[in-house]
């Protein structure tokens, strides 16, 4: 039996309702699942043995722990070394602050890489991604946890579905959970190049830490570089008490259930 953890903040969710639907396929694998929310998950720690979470239950709210235990099948904490291979998923990467230089900084055309720009302009801009990438891994003690089998999910790209309505820029006021408010500013000319230049560079300083990282599928990417509008058709969600009427970050079940057979299938974990 393979046993895999997967860690994350709320892209998690998408994940684990995939697996709820693929478990009696996969009957050699066993997955468990440790999330919360970004702002409960960011507080997280790892100890010396691997042992990852909230360490010490006495010191922790009690609405916080039920929902830690409501997204981690009862568990505050898990220890890495009782399982074969550790995923952390909803790995940020850069990809708001891109969205927003994109739109204020490359002017109407969009980016447009080697064409009427001059070479160092480039660079430093090739530069300021390659800095977005290497900022933004989760906590830096998951890296250095020296786990022999540790993958990196980075957080979906936004749901295309930003595109139609981002001419109105007052509805941007009323979704919390959107940072595409930016694109309203300019074209989408090249959009696609710029998130695409930002995950290999995500994905370049990944690997040069000697762990697997999965970029998101290009199926999954529409025209404009964001994710299919499909994808983001009822998300799903952590269990909280939190009401959101408009989500284009979180991705649905069918999107889990295109990354987790690619991922068992590409790791050799599952055979075809």
């Amino acid at each position: 039996m393979c046993k895999i953890l997967i860690v994350g903040n709320s892209h998690v969710a998408a994940v684990r309702s995939a697996w709820q639907k693929l478990q009696p396929e996969f009957r050699g694998i066993d997955i468990s699942f440790i999330a919360a929310p970004l702002n409960i998950f960011s507080s997280f720690t790892l100890s010396e043995n691997r042992q990852f979470g909230v360490l010490d239950g006495s010191g922790c709210p009690s609405r916080t722990a039920n929902i830690i235990k409501l997204n981690s099948g009862g568990y505050l904490s898990r220890n890495f070394n009782d399982f074969d291979h550790v995923v952390i998923v909803g790995a940020r990467w850069g990809m708001p602050e891109i969205l927003k230089i994109y739109s204020a900084y490359l002017g109407e055309n969009g980016y447009e890489p080697q064409t009427n720009r001059q070479s160092r302009i480039e660079t430093v801009f090739l530069e300021l991604c390659r800095d977005l990438a290497q900022r933004y891994f989760p906590q830096t003690a998951l890296f250095e946890c020296g786990h022999p089998n540790m993958h990196i999910v980075p957080a979906p790209r936004r749901s295309e579905r930003l595109l139609p309505i981002a001419s109105n820029i007052e509805q941007f006021g009323q979704q919390r959970y959107t940072s595409g408010k930016y694109l309203n500013l300019c074209n989408q000319n090249g959009l696609k190049e710029l998130l695409d230049l930002q995950s290999a560079l995500f994905v370049e300083a990944v690997e040069a830490l000697g762990m697997s990282c999965h970029p998101q599928l290009t199926g999954t990417i529409g025209e404009f570089g964001l994710t299919k509008a499909r994808f983001s058709d009822a998300p799903e969600r952590l269990q909280t008490n939190l009401r959101v009427e408009i989500d284009n970050i979180h991705m649905n079940s069918e999107y889990g259930t295109l990354f987790l057979r690619d991922f068992l299938f590409q790791t050799g974990l599952a055979k075809r």
